[in-house]
């Protein structure tokens, strides 16, 4: 055993993590949706993925601009924080822009 390699675990959730990422920027919310029913199988959660940046998927539907819908399902379904913060200490509270920001604050007052 090479203690140099990667465990199978280890890439196959680096691979996972990827593709929640791709999905939320992508805005596919019916991808997400099967990645987050396929990772609880192995006790991963969309909402304790982050980015190099420590950005979650939330933050990133938020940058990007995607569709509310994403951003309910993000915080409802998914349990993402609205006020976790990234490694520049940015919070999706703080990066909801326009109409999405009455949205966010509505969920938060729901939390």
């Amino acid at each position: 055993n090479n203690s140099n390699c990667q465990s199978a675990a280890h890439l196959i959730d680096q691979s996972w993590e990827k593709q929640v990422r791709e999905a939320t920027l992508k805005g596919n919310l019916g991808q997400l949706r099967r990645l987050s029913w396929a990772g609880q199988q192995s006790s991963w959660y969309i909402n304790k993925c982050r980015d190099t940046d420590g950005n979650s998927p939330l933050h990133l539907a938020l940058l990007t601009c995607q569709e509310d819908r994403m951003v309910v399902w993000l915080v409802r379904e998914a349990g993402c924080d609205l006020h976790a913060g990234n490694n520049e200490g940015q919070f999706p509270t703080s990066l909801a822009k326009g109409e999405q920001r009455q949205l966010v604050d509505r969920l938060a007052e729901l939390e």
